[in-house]
């Protein structure tokens, strides 16, 4: 593992961060939207998203910080388009005991065939793909 922080990987502390933004950037445009329509509502509607964002960001920090997450290695062998769910890929990735495992990623990873890969994930969710 190339980078680490905290026994932290790289890309899970990037998606803690995005969160965090996300979660910072509903805040403070709910306030601003707050101010500018003089007490329409919005703050009430901010707090809830900002609420469930919150949520989904304690439950990333406990399952990251804990490692109750699970990693697996290993090379891309095979990439199939899912029909009816474009946006997902379903690949086998054999491992270096020559194990295979299937996985069901979103197309915006990029993956490659061929290549070495770190999969990050609890429960069959994705937290992450890191290239070896």
């Amino acid at each position: 593992m190339r980078n680490e922080w905290l026994g932290v990987p790289e890309v899970l502390l990037k998606k803690l961060f995005i969160n965090a933004g996300v979660m910072t950037g509903v805040l403070i445009t709910g306030i601003f939207m707050e101010v500018q329509q003089a007490g329409e509502g919005f703050l009430k509607l901010t707090l809830l998203c900002a609420s469930g964002l919150c949520l989904y960001f304690l439950s990333l920090c406990l399952t990251v910080f804990r490692k109750k997450y699970k990693t697996l290695e290993g090379e891309v062998t095979w990439i199939h388009i899912l029909k009816g769910r474009k946006k997902y890929w379903e690949i086998g990735v054999t491992e270096d005991n020559g194990e295979m495992k299937q996985l069901i990623i979103p197309a915006q990873d990029g993956v490659r065939k061929g290549k070495a890969y770190r999969f990050y994930y609890k429960n069959d969710d994705l937290l992450g793909v890191e290239e070896l």
